[in-house]
């Protein structure tokens, strides 16, 4: 028994030993107040900064610290006396400050609230406390203390960094003319009589997103073979026509129509040609490469047919040699049409000339390479109707077959050029970051910024009119707000009541793209809302949305709250269970009291031979 009072009281001292040297920590294991707590080293700070714990990273950020000037800082000692006019930063506006003048205020540090005051405002007056922390400088080489204990940042004289201006990217201007129509019949698409009008578009704009062109300018050089018909509010400058001047102009498509007249007089064989120029301020040129038309020689005027020679003879016999028969001639023209309501069907009306008794036999068409069709009519206008032309160029040739007195005679030929544009078709797709890094597939948390982009690129050389664009937004709205609401408007965006978001696109020019932006933050208390069902997508703690592609993040939700039901019954044990329960008990507190008898009795003989052997 002595040798255990003895190995206790070692074991005791040894306790009491290690206490010495290792004085009683602060009972709290964090403060609310602290940046980051549980720091057990630089490299602590360093990893919760890559990786953006508890929104430090942004802090930081606002204070013109980056990650990288953390590493390699040394640790030192600083003194919070009032002299050295520390100032340190925290999360909570109210603390215990016991000095006065602490000059307490909050700062916005990317999302996160944060407040500044005096490091000193911590001590009692003339405490003067020193803390250990790592010194750096930021960015913009102010020198910085981050506290071993908490986590705060530390300055010289209360301090906020100020980013530079970032820049807007410099806008790439565009402008696309094109060809309408022209009052010339029967000749290709790219041919006019002297005297016909011509009808131009002419789409311009800024291509790139987010930026903005100053002092626009949108010219059209007309060629001095035309002259002006219809301008429907633009002006002019003899033949430079002045289509459109902005003060500033975002990325955005417009559409403009001119009409002009070939002059009269033109020779046969002249080529005019006509561009159009977009500038700005920033230097951004854009020309397109004019189109361009040929003047073609007039229609001749049929000729008469000639008289017959002999009144007495009956040309609709045979010929013989008293009775020649006169030799019929003519000529087709042959024009299309592309009729109401369609774009790939196209009509071919051939008009017929003829001349000393010839009479129309048939119509031959051929369509590019295919096998040619017949038309058998004598009828000297004859239309016909090609149904569904893919796009691009094409040529119908024409053969009219004559007769004179049921025999072959001749034969006239009169193609027609015909193009057909493009079907105009968009791509869709969508990203979505967070300080210009792609998140899809990540994990978001609350107070987490990002920016949906809906991408809607036309790729073909035909300008999209009216473009009608809708994204479903409603998963993103469980669990993220919208910023900035005039952000939708400044974009002609609206948000429906079943949070659909809805936009038209005036024109989208050829291989042109419309981008819109939604700014949202995920929620700073995030929703444990249940899902409504199992096969519903509503919260269930990702944010899922497709426009052309699917991107999809990961919510850090906190714990659902689950249904907890009560019983107002105890369970039935019956009679037997409470028998064996008392019985165990009873065994239990039996042992104990004949235990503690019998050590009584051994102590009292251990006491009677300590006496016995001469012990006081």
């Amino acid at each position: 028994m002595r040798r255990v009072g003895f190995i206790f009281l070692a074991l005791a001292f040894a306790v009491q030993l290690t206490a010495v040297f290792y004085p009683a920590q602060n009972s709290l294991a964090a403060s609310p107040n602290d940046i980051l707590s549980g720091i057990t080293g630089r490299s602590t700070i360093v990893n919760a900064c890559n990786a953006n714990t508890n929104h430090i990273k942004d802090i930081f950020a606002r204070f013109g610290v980056r990650c990288t000037n953390i590493v390699g800082a040394p640790e030192v000692t600083i003194s919070a006396a009032e002299a050295n006019d520390f100032w340190s930063i925290g999360r909570l506006q109210e603390t215990s400050q016991l000095a006065t003048g602490s000059g307490n205020h909050s700062i916005n540090a990317n999302g996160t609230i944060v407040w500044q005051r005096k490091l000193s405002s911590w001590d009692s007056p003339g405490q003067n406390s020193t803390y250990t922390a790592w010194r750096g400088t930021n960015i913009e080489g102010k020198e910085f203390w981050i506290l071993k204990s908490c986590g705060n940042l530390t300055f010289k004289g209360s301090y906020l960094y100020t980013p530079p201006q970032q820049q807007p990217p410099k806008p790439a201007l565009a402008v696309n003319k094109r060809y309408i129509s022209t009052s010339s019949k029967g000749l290709g698409v790219n041919e006019v009589y002297a005297g016909d009008t011509l009808t131009y578009g002419i789409d311009y704009g800024n291509t790139v997103p987010d930026s903005i062109a100053t002092n626009v300018a949108v010219t059209d050089q007309l060629d001095n073979n035309l002259e002006i018909t219809s301008l429907a509010g633009i002006f002019h400058d003899g033949q430079l026509l002045i289509i459109e001047q902005r003060p500033s102009m975002g990325s955005a498509f417009y559409s403009e129509n001119i009409t002009v007249r070939v002059k009269a007089g033109t020779p046969a064989g002249t080529k005019i040609c006509n561009q159009a120029k977009i500038t700005s301020a920033q230097g951004g040129t854009s020309s397109e490469t004019g189109l361009c038309v040929f003047v073609h020689a007039p229609p001749s005027t049929p000729t008469p047919p000639t008289p017959p020679v002999n009144p007495s003879c009956d040309y609709s016999k045979p010929a013989t040699t008293e009775c020649p028969h006169p030799t019929p001639t003519g000529y087709c023209v042959a024009s299309s049409t592309v009729p109401g309501g369609s774009s790939r069907d196209v009509t071919v009306k051939t008009k017929t000339y003829l001349t000393n008794g010839g009479k129309v036999e048939a119509y031959k068409y051929t369509l590019d390479s295919s096998p040619t069709t017949i038309d058998k009519t004598g009828d000297l206008v004859h239309e016909k109707t090609f149904k569904g032309l893919p796009a691009g160029s094409h040529t119908i040739k024409v053969v009219a077959s004559m007769i004179l007195n049921d025999q072959r005679a001749d034969t006239m030929v009169c193609p027609v050029a015909v193009k057909i544009a493009e079907d105009a078709r968009v791509v869709q797709s969508k990203s979505v970051t967070k300080d210009g890094q792609d998140m899809n597939g990540k994990k978001v948390k609350s107070g987490d910024v990002m920016v949906f982009k809906l991408i809607t690129k036309n790729i073909t050389n035909t300008s999209y009119v009216s473009y009608i664009g809708q994204d479903y937004f409603g998963d993103t709205l469980n669990y993220a707000d919208i910023v900035d609401r005039d952000e939708l408007s400044r974009q002609s965006i609206t948000l429906d009541d079943k949070n659909n978001l809805n936009w038209v696109s005036d024109v989208i020019g050829a291989n042109s793209q419309s981008v819109k932006t939604v700014t949202v933050k995920v929620k700073n208390v995030i929703p444990t809302t249940n899902r409504p069902s199992n096969v519903s997508a509503d919260y269930d703690c990702t944010i899922t949305n497709v426009y052309g592609n699917q991107i999809s993040m990961s919510v850090g939700c906190p714990l659902v709250k689950s249904i907890s039901t009560t019983t107002t019954n105890l369970p039935n044990t019956g009679p037997g269970t409470s028998v064996m329960i008392g019985g165990l008990v009873a065994v239990t507190a039996g042992y104990l009291f004949a235990r503690s008898r019998i050590m009584a009795r051994e102590l009292a003989i251990v006491r009677s031979n300590y006496v016995a052997s001469g012990g006081a």
